[in-house]
């Protein structure tokens, strides 16, 4: 599976706002008053998926990340390899805080 989303945040006044807020499954985004938390909204990573996080912090803005829970990593049966890439920009005066929680790599099952 392929997915993407994105964030961008803003200055707007001393009020930091959302113009872009896009998820994909399993990337879900929900914004709160403190924070926009990383929902999983779906199995993932698992074996082959390539996910990909843009965050955006423009001039004099604030972002904090949080994830609800801890991810889980599964493994698949071909042995493929799964990416989650995470790319940040944050401008002059602006600030990000990026706070997941843990993730927990699954073992791959044991043959018969």
């Amino acid at each position: 599976m392929r997915a993407t989303a994105a964030i961008a945040a803003e200055a707007d006044g001393g009020v930091t706002r959302f113009p872009v807020l896009r998820s994909q499954a399993p990337l879900v985004l929900r914004p709160t008053a403190g924070a926009v938390y990383l929902v999983t909204g779906a199995a993932g990573p698992i074996g082959g998926d390539v996910l990909r996080l843009s965050i955006d912090v423009g001039a004099g803005a604030t972002l904090n990340v949080r994830t609800v829970a801890a991810s889980v990593a599964l493994p698949s049966r071909g042995g493929q390899e799964s990416v989650l890439c995470i790319t940040a920009r944050v401008g002059p005066r602006a600030r990000l805080s990026f706070l997941p929680e843990a993730t927990v790599i699954a073992p791959c099952p044991r043959p018969r």
